[in-house]
């Protein structure tokens, strides 16, 4: 059973925002994908402050996955799902979409991927250390705090 959490009226008045850039791969419609970056608002909480936690209220999150690839590991061309978030706790992921493009995604780092069904994108495990992974399923309405 979840727990609501109730903030009194006036913490959520004064809740500041701020952005932070996230990697994103988008699509063309002829299939060509290309790596952008997108603003994802923040809301700073007057407790999650305290803590150094910032949260992300507004996004409704469907699904979280935690997972690990091998030091081989090799994904060949795929899309996302769903709509995603990704962030590397450990090793190195690397990322490729069409036209040859890489981006290695090191701990901490996100990516963000919106899922239109059409494969943009490889991935591999770079060194010889597993890479572990957050993966947050986003509901559809996630452009409401993408901008």
């Amino acid at each position: 059973m979840k727990t609501p959490i109730n903030y009194p009226k006036n913490q959520k008045q004064q809740a500041s925002l701020n952005s932070k850039n996230v990697l994103t791969i988008e699509a063309r419609p002829t299939g060509e994908s290309f790596f952008s970056h997108q603003k994802l608002e923040f809301h700073d909480l007057k407790e999650a402050q305290q803590t150094g936690f910032n949260s992300i209220p507004s996004i409704s999150i469907e699904n979280m996955i935690i997972g690990a690839s091998e030091p081989e590991y090799f994904g060949d061309w795929h899309p996302a799902p769903f709509p995603l978030l990704f962030i590397t706790l450990e090793g190195i992921h690397e990322v490729e979409v069409y036209g040859g493009e890489k981006r290695a995604l090191r701990k901490g780092e996100m990516l963000f991927e919106a899922a239109d069904g059409k494969p943009v994108h490889r991935s591999t495990t770079i060194g010889n250390e597993n890479t572990c992974a957050v993966v947050i399923e986003f509901s559809r309405d996630y452009k409401n705090n993408l901008s």
